[in-house]
């Protein structure tokens, strides 16, 4: 009998054919540069976690049709997904990027100088969490959501006020590796309550029209009312 989705340490949301199909498609796209290349090779070296060229991509496109001018990343790490976003702003655009390591922001800002894009970028070291609340409301544009999963419930309470009616809310990681696809129990760890906590939020709140995409360990794009 196949485990459980609880007892599952390696998930894929896609069937190993399919992700290999999508991974090909994607590299046919040809839609990296040599940064991403060696942001790619840097991450592999270091088994340091990001999206990837799929979600990548998927961040593209979506930066691209929303044309956002207030943009926030919450957990920017060394700026591998904020690069991918900083591809589709619109000129004069800002992107604020946050992480609680000062090395991961120089790397990020070595990273993005190197893309030589027409954007403001701003890089906030510590609580990405107090630098959202520090927003006016309903001035973001854009938010994506990839840091320390427990706290998403916590972060979209401070992003909703503040971002705008037709903005756009984007959160890494929704899926935990499938262990958010278990039946609730009273042990479940913070993290995978919490999970649940966000995506019932997202998909029930009167302000969100939300979908989730299974793609790497979940996507959840949710667009603002």
């Amino acid at each position: 009998m196949p485990a459980s989705p609880k007892n599952t340490k390696t998930f894929d949301p896609l069937t190993p054919p399919l992700h290999r199909f999508v991974d090909r498609l994607t590299l046919m796209g040809n839609y990296t540069d040599e940064v991403l290349n060696e942001m790619e090779r840097r991450a592999a070296r270091e088994r340091f976690p990001i999206v990837g060229p799929v979600v990548g991509t998927l961040l593209m496109q979506i930066t691209a049709w929303l044309k956002p001018v207030r943009v926030m990343e919450l957990g920017s790490g060394f700026g591998y997904s904020a690069y991918w976003i900083a591809r589709a702003l619109p000129e004069g655009a800002e992107l604020m990027l946050t992480d609680q390591n000062p090395e991961n922001l120089q790397l990020a800002e070595y990273y993005l100088d190197r893309g030589g894009f027409p954007v403001a970028f701003q890089f906030y070291r510590g609580d990405a969490l107090e630098v959202l609340e520090k927003q006016p409301m309903e001035s973001l544009d854009l938010v994506f959501l990839d840091l320390d999963k427990a706290r998403y419930p916590e972060a979209l309470d401070l992003a909703l006020p503040r971002l705008r009616s037709g903005g756009a809310l984007l959160a890494d990681n929704v899926l935990l590796r499938g262990r958010v696809l278990a039946l609730p129990e009273e042990d479940d760890p913070e993290d995978v309550r919490a999970m649940r906590a966000f995506l019932e939020t997202v998909y029930t709140h009167p302000r969100c029209i939300t979908t989730l995409f299974p793609v790497r360990d979940g996507v959840s794009l949710t667009l603002i009312q």
